[in-house]
């Protein structure tokens, strides 16, 4: 498709919860056409059969057969399918890049390079209203330099089936990918704890504490299975000022802690979907790059390695 094409020609790939989401959400947008979706699953790929679209059955040896601009992998991925795809000239995103290793993801960010398509992550959270306001208090410069950023969501979930990848990868690397924004440091040291129920193969819980580079340290605490049910948001101790929903925390000459509303711009309703097309006709946006995704993958993995053999992990 050319830059001056006014639909893009989306197929989804996987028709789990995550799949008929977009499937509803792309098909109510402009300039988007829906024009298949896969899932080896008969049961699941009757779900979507309300939406107008073709179902396929199988999924082709070359892909370009699908006629498609955009496939969007919402379960299961296999890089070989990913990388022809992008060979293909076809555009790519993941909505669950945690099912691959660090190394896999470097190494197809660079297939998506030397390919010139799109390949990004669905990081719907990255707008989220929490995020965007620690974002825009560590961008008004009032903070001064970060010294700790904590984050605590103890919540009792619904318990995660055996196809799960578990509460780190399917839930910690959204507040993960957050983390490394706010932060503009490498992480550098890792300890942590993952949680498992007696007979379990995935982790209901983690507790992480994270040393950056520039100083900075950082700790995060999931709970999926706690009976609290509080989430403290972005916490943000800087060297002049603070941030905690959605108020700045300043201290005058006198010694007086002042806390004050922070002022938000007006957010678009779909954000996601407006940068996606923006970047599919080649314009800069903010969407991550797949190398984006190998860097928090990366720490998801040391924080895995860490709490495994019950030490500290250099990275």
């Amino acid at each position: 498709m050319t830059v001056e094409a006014t639909v893009w020609r989306v197929g989804i790939i996987g028709i789990n919860s995550a799949g008929l989401y977009l499937l509803e959400r792309l098909s109510l947008t402009p300039n988007i056409r829906i024009v298949g979706a896969f899932d080896p699953d008969p049961a699941r790929r009757g779900l979507a059969d309300h939406f107008g679209c073709a179902l396929w059955k199988e999924l082709p040896s070359t892909l370009a057969a699908l006629e498609t601009d955009v496939l969007f992998f919402a379960g299961e991925i296999s890089t070989n399918v990913i990388s022809m795809v992008l060979g293909n000239g076809q555009h790519v995103v993941l909505h669950e890049p945690w099912r691959l290793s660090s190394d896999v993801l470097f190494d197809l960010s660079k297939s998506a390079t030397t390919t010139n398509r799109v390949a990004t992550v669905s990081c719907i959270r990255r707008w989220s209203a929490d995020f965007v306001g620690a974002m825009t208090a560590n961008n008004s410069g009032r903070l001064g330099t970060l010294q700790t950023v904590r984050f605590s969501s103890c919540e009792q979930g619904i318990p995660l089936d055996n196809s799960s990848a578990g509460m780190l990868r399917e839930f910690g690397y959204h507040w993960l990918d957050q983390l490394l924004i706010l932060i503009d440091s490498a992480p550098v040291r890792v300890f942590a704890r993952r949680f498992f129920e007696d007979g379990e193969t995935y982790d209901h819980g983690v507790w992480a504490t994270i040393e950056f580079a520039n100083g900075c340290l950082a700790q995060i605490d999931l709970q999926s299975r706690s009976r609290l049910s509080h989430r403290t948001g972005w916490m943000l101790e800087g060297s002049t000022g603070s941030y905690r929903n959605d108020r700045l925390y300043t201290t005058t000459a006198e010694g007086e802690i002042v806390d004050e509303p922070l002022p938000h711009s007006e957010r678009p309703a779909d954000p996601l979907i407006d940068e996606l097309k923006l970047a599919w006709q080649g314009e800069t946006t903010k969407l991550p790059t797949l190398a984006n995704a190998a860097r928090v993958v990366k720490l998801i993995e040391a924080i895995e390695q860490s709490a495994e053999l019950c030490e500290v992990i250099r990275l």
